[in-house]
């Protein structure tokens, strides 16, 4: 079997529908793939839409457990899959039609450790309107090792803009972190980082839909305090990968880990700014970025946007900082 599409549900009944048609659309024939849909504890409607799809379709796989996360559920899928190759799908985005036939082709063509494509980002207002303007031309970048990938063209975070080979996958031993929300990241930079054969398609293939309420737009306190967490955690296990790996990067490839890295302190003094931390616990939490030599940052190579520079580098004046979340707190 080619491909194996690995699918974490949890609660998205009202979505699933759509990810698993345009799973079903890839001009792939039914022998070639499965859809490996992981039912993480699911109390709404999810199981019984996957199940009505399972006994139409023999491509489908369903694993059912307890609720433990993404990360596991990611985990799950990949024990159970049996493709050469895996990718991973969310089930409240979807795929754009008729694209993984030719991607898996490609992949298996140039005996590929990992091939990546283009993702869209859209609202759910917006999507229709910027699937209309999506070009079909697939071309592909020279064969790069993971070091001159990420030199090239930088490394995002999801998992769901690459097929990755699945015996590539065991040889180096990699799995999601269990119970992270930030594990994303880190998994795709070790990924990438121990990849000999990688290549870029230059065309768009997932759709990722920006919801309310979804994982990363959440303001829910709890779910801050959590992510204020997962942040932290984040940014010490990039930071061992890069130190684990800096002796073999080319400068290039060095400026854009760090440049990832230092994206996550953005990103973690924000939610801190918002979560309304007393000033004490954001010294202490800025002191252990010190140490990690994480604090100041710099975001400045591939984060342009003149809003987000003049943001961080207020951000990298501690007494700035702390006025900032001062005043956030009396305008909140």
């Amino acid at each position: 079997m080619k491909l194996s599409i690995i699918v974490p549900v949890y609660n998205a009944g009202m979505y699933i529908s759509n990810c698993l048609d345009s799973l079903l659309d890839q001009g792939l024939s039914k022998d070639e793939y499965e859809i490996i849909v992981v039912n993480d504890g699911s109390t709404d409607n999810s199981l019984s839409v996957i199940s009505r799809y399972k006994k139409r379709f023999s491509c489908i796989k369903v694993v059912s457990q307890e609720n433990a996360g993404q990360s596991v559920a990611r985990n799950t899928g990949i024990e159970s899959a049996s493709g050469d190759y895996l990718c991973f799908v969310d089930a409240d985005d979807f795929l754009i039609r008729k694209r993984l036939s030719r991607i898996t082709e490609i992949a298996f063509l140039q005996n590929l450790d990992i091939v990546t494509y283009g993702m869209l980002s859209a609202t759910e207002k917006s999507v229709k309107e910027k699937l209309e303007h999506v070009s079909d031309d697939f071309g592909q970048s020279n064969l790069l090792n993971g070091i001159d990938y990420i030199a090239k063209y930088n490394c995002n975070n999801g998992p769901w803009y690459y097929l990755v080979k699945r015996s590539f996958l065991q040889k180096i031993k990699l799995q999601f972190i269990p119970g992270r929300k930030c594990e994303d990241g880190i998994f795709t930079m070790q990924l990438f980082l121990a990849s000999e054969r990688m290549m870029h398609i230059n065309v768009s293939v997932y759709c990722y839909l920006i919801r309310e309420n979804s994982t990363v737009t959440s303001k829910n306190m709890e779910h801050l305090r959590i992510m204020i967490d997962d942040f932290q955690f984040a940014i010490k296990k990039l930071t061992e990968v890069i130190d684990e790996y800096k002796g073999r990067m080319s400068p290039g490839c060095f400026t854009r880990c760090m440049c990832r890295r230092d994206s996550y302190v953005f990103f973690l003094l924000v939610r801190i700014m918002k979560f309304g931390m007393d000033i004490r616990s954001i010294r202490w939490i800025i002191c252990s970025l010190k140490e990690q030599k994480a604090y100041p940052f710099n975001i400045d190579y591939d984060y342009g946007r003149r809003d987000l520079k003049i943001l961080y580098r207020l951000f990298n004046i501690p007494i700035l900082y702390y006025l900032i979340c001062l005043s956030y707190r009396i305008i909140k």
